[in-house]
């Protein structure tokens, strides 16, 4: 472990001198570890998780004692894990806080390995104290994301939030937790295959991780919890996920940026986006057809996995609505939508009102961010879907596909 500015307490050390450390640490804006949290006077907080044991069989864990200022959680148990499971990414043990690294490597990370059956959402967090006399509206993390095991052919997401306010523990969803998306680390590694990994190999992270947190309001006196979290939202399998080289460093400086997501919705939204991609790399057989652009929607609003990525994901997505949409202008059923992704007959004609109804607000809010080529090149299907649900005499459906329409005409004004 790595605490930039650290302040140690010995107990052979006079109270004289322990009040001139604490007068240096104020002056010099360190960190000072403590039996509660870390407390933060400004400056820069590290931990590497280098002195987690690089040996042993059963490794107990106890809260702010393990790691000074670091908590876990598994929301299944109600309570914080007992050990941590030293481990080279070759456990499948229901063991769910991993200490990871490579044998009797002194490179340690913290890792997480969700179970569905047995441990529901794993969290680990850092409880940090405004020691200083200001309050800091905005805060910058840094880490490597490393996978240290794969067991999934899905994506999964280690999640990171952060709260101001106090809860009872990093499950307490009585609180404002608040996501912050490009702060997430998402599994680099997926196969229908189970194998361990060596997180210190390139293909296996996502180093520098990094962001500037806007939106705080961290006053004096006051602690601030930042979380990150291996969540359950049904996923099948489980990815071995683990922090490593975490830097915190706060800032009275107020920032806009990336919006902040309240956590229970976050979780919920991501697990959707990954959990249409698993559906369609198993061909899509219980998808339907509207959950494409809706998901499409999801992406783009939380930037998720990151800005350029969720541009792309949502290209795919409403390609592969438009692919199951009738194009044959003589067939009775020209410019509807099949239901099921895997119909070959268009078997509901709701089908095409529920797929449309979110294009147009995805139309209207992200336009720009698709790009003039791609809102062209959509253009046609549109208009296809209009002609379809004219002889329908659906006002709703008319509406939806006229509200597409028109976002189509005035994302084309705006390219101009």
């Amino acid at each position: 472990m790595i605490v930039a500015n650290s302040c140690s307490h010995a107990s052979t050390v006079g109270r004289r001198l322990q009040c001139l450390i604490t007068v240096v640490c104020a002056l010099l804006g360190c960190i000072c570890e403590t039996s509660a949290q870390v407390n933060y006077t400004g400056g820069t907080y590290q931990q590497n998780f280098d002195s987690l044991p690089s040996s042993g069989t059963s490794i107990s864990w106890s809260d702010n004692s393990t790691l000074p200022g670091w908590y876990a959680w598994i929301s299944a148990l109600g309570s914080p894990p007992s050990t941590i499971n030293l481990d080279l990414g070759a456990s499948t043990t229901s063991t769910v806080l991993h200490n990871y690294g490579s044998s009797g490597s002194t490179n340690r990370a913290l890792g997480l390995l969700s179970y569905s059956t047995t441990s529901g959402d794993v969290m680990v967090g850092l409880r940090l104290h405004n020691s200083s006399a200001v309050t800091y509206n905005s805060f910058t993390i840094t880490f490597d994301g490393e996978q240290w095991r794969c067991g999934s052919a899905a994506v999964h997401a280690l999640t990171f939030a952060f709260t101001t306010a106090t809860p009872a523990n990093l499950g307490d969803v009585s609180v404002n937790w608040q996501c912050c998306g490009p702060l997430n680390f998402c599994s680099p590694v997926t196969s229908s295959n189970s194998f361990a990994l060596d997180g210190t190999v390139a293909t296996n992270r996502t180093a520098n991780i990094t962001s500037i947190v806007g939106g705080v309001s961290w006053a004096p006196g006051t602690d601030l919890w930042v979380r990150f979290d291996n969540p359950n939202n049904s996923l099948p399998g489980s990815q071995g996920l683990a922090l490593d080289n975490f830097i915190f460093s706060a800032s009275t400086n107020a920032v806009s940026g990336y919006a902040n997501v309240p956590a229970t919705f976050y979780n919920d939204a991501i697990g959707t986006v990954n959990s249409l991609d698993y559906q369609l790399l198993s061909g899509g057989t219980s998808l339907a057809v509207r959950q494409l652009p809706q998901t499409a929607y999801i992406a783009l609003a939380l930037n998720y996995p990151d800005p350029v990525t969720a541009v792309t994901k949502a290209e795919s997505y409403l390609n592969l609505m438009f692919t199951k949409q009738d194009t044959n202008p003589a067939s009775s059923t020209y410019g509807q939508l099949f239901w099921n992704y895997t119909d070959t007959n268009v078997i509901d004609e709701n089908s095409l009102e529920f797929s449309f109804k979110p294009l147009g607000v995805i139309l209207k809010r992200y336009a720009d961010r698709l790009g003039t080529n791609y809102v062209n090149s959509i253009r046609p299907m549109v208009t296809n879907g209009l002609a379809a649900s004219r002889p329908l005499r659906e006002c709703q459906l008319f509406k939806y596909l006229f509200d597409a329409h028109r976002q189509l005409a005035i994302a084309g004004r705006g390219a101009g």
